[in-house]
């Protein structure tokens, strides 16, 4: 497998005016997918002393952004927007691979925070709750 840095990532969402470009990402951590599995187990099941499961539903995780804080930008200005309206917008997370890997997903802004240090620049985080089915591609 090849090693990629990240180095230019993206990620974009749309508005009625069209593509939007969420600038000054340092950091992008996607949260892991995880699949509920619900116990099965009857009085007459045939597993001995074991526990039998089912899959249930799956939670498409988190995605966490650390920006360069740009209070005055309009991209940050729309995720802080987001946030108050509580509803699904669909982002697109571009790798930086010759192949411009890619994931669509719809997600609620869940999150907006500031860090203010005394030595180093004012960062945001913004927390993406996923929802539905993410869509990958190459």
């Amino acid at each position: 497998m090849a090693k990629t840095l990240g180095f230019g990532v993206t990620l974009t969402t749309t508005t009625s005016t069209g593509t939007v470009t969420i600038g000054n990402i340092r950091n992008v951590s996607h949260g892991d997918a995880s699949g509920e599995t619900v116990d099965s187990t009857t009085h007459d099941s045939t597993d001995g002393n074991y526990r039998t499961f089912i899959g249930s539903l799956v939670d498409p995780g988190e995605l966490t952004l650390e920006l360069l804080s740009d209070p005055a930008a309009s991209p940050h200005k729309l995720l802080n927007q987001r946030l108050g309206t509580r509803t699904a917008h669909a982002y697109t997370v571009t790798l930086p691979t010759t192949t411009s890997d890619t994931e669509v997903f719809s997600a609620i802004i869940s999150s907006v925070g500031e860090e203010i240090p005394l030595d180093d620049v004012i960062t945001s985080s913004v927390g993406f709750k996923k929802t539905g089915t993410p869509g990958f591609s190459t």
